[in-house]
């Protein structure tokens, strides 16, 4: 999350900064910038590079944001109640960076502020029951499974924002806060080819087919290739030389994704049950550990079937014929 992010959706929800009564609104606006998107929506780009929300099931399309409304009530709602005692004049947000740390930030200042601030500057984290939350109908899925094996591809989004070239522009409906544009990119990996395609959708459209330098971060094993199984929402890519994160997927990818993982648990909570039967030494606890995001498609694939792997080779130890029956792949 940055400054320019939470100045921008506050821009959206209409929060008057130059008033020292509005200024707690911004932790509304905070979790609005980083509200999900939550699967059967997708947040999708059309081909002037405009976002829009789209329910795969519903076949239902929308400029806003499945949450835009709520987040706007509850805006109004609280300017109306106006701020707690104690709050009003509060102007330093903490937001947490892309690294993990704690950012704090004057919105009054437009400074970031060094070290720990008092107490008494910053701005109250929105309360959990508060925070919008989708329908129980929002999220209903009406159609069956997709047939995995007919998968050829595996569709990516993800998006960054980049400071404008020209000075003094104040926006346009294309650029983020009057100061920054933002970038769509749809990656999409050929599962039979192995190779990317890259669409990126800005004051310049660019298209590249049968891209071979999308990296990872880490692959599992240096001067190979990424694979299939090394890419998922929240993976961390470098695209054309900009570092950026697998934001969200196609439904597609996602039920292609998660059918792997699912049958990929299976097989490891198999080991982890039989193996302590043979084993009188505990197992690492790293080998319970489920990289990536609990959502769907937010699971690593790879690190599981490292996981699996291990799992297999130590109840071979013992039991080599039942460690080769317990199979994923079956």
């Amino acid at each position: 999350m940055t400054p320019d992010e939470v100045s921008a959706m506050a821009a959206y929800y209409r929060i008057d900064l130059s008033k020292d009564s509005e200024f707690h609104l911004l932790a509304v606006a905070m979790e609005g910038a980083s509200a999900p998107v939550l699967f059967p929506w997708e947040e999708r780009v059309d081909h002037s590079g405009h976002p829009y929300f789209y329910h795969v099931y519903r076949h239902v399309r929308s400029n806003r944001h499945p949450l835009d409304n709520k987040f706007l009530n509850l805006v109004n709602q609280l300017r109306e109640a106006g701020p707690p005692e104690g709050v009003e004049g509060r102007t330093v947000l903490a937001m947490d960076s892309s690294d993990g740390t704690t950012v704090y930030y004057d919105f009054k200042t437009n400074t970031e502020v060094e070290g720990t601030p008092a107490e008494d500057t910053l701005i109250p984290p929105l309360p959990t029951e508060l925070l919008p939350r989708y329908d129980a109908t929002d999220l209903m899925q009406t159609r069956r499974r997709i047939d995995v094996d007919a998968v050829k591809k595996l569709t990516f989004y993800s998006w960054w924002s980049e400071s404008m070239v020209e000075e003094g522009s104040y926006g346009d409906g294309e650029t983020t806060g009057g100061k920054l544009e933002r970038k769509f990119v749809t990656v999409t990996f050929h599962l039979e080819t192995g190779k990317f395609e890259v669409e990126m959708q800005g004051a310049e459209d660019i298209h590249l087919a049968e891209l071979t330098s999308v990296t990872l971060d880490r692959v599992h094993d240096e001067g190979n290739g990424i694979e299939c199984w090394d890419l998922y929402v929240g993976a961390p890519v470098h695209i054309l030389g900009k570092r950026t994160t697998l934001h969200q997927a196609s439904a597609e990818t996602l039920e292609f994704l998660e059918f792997h993982a699912d049958k990929l648990r299976k097989a490891k909570a198999r080991f982890l049950d039989v193996i302590p039967k043979y084993r009188t030494k505990p197992l690492p606890p790293a080998l319970r550990f489920e990289k990536g995001a609990r959502t769907k498609g937010g699971t690593s694939i790879r690190a599981l079937m490292m996981q699996v792997g291990y799992l297999r080779e130590e109840l071979a130890k013992y039991r080599p014929s039942l460690a080769e029956k317990i199979s994923p792949l079956e």
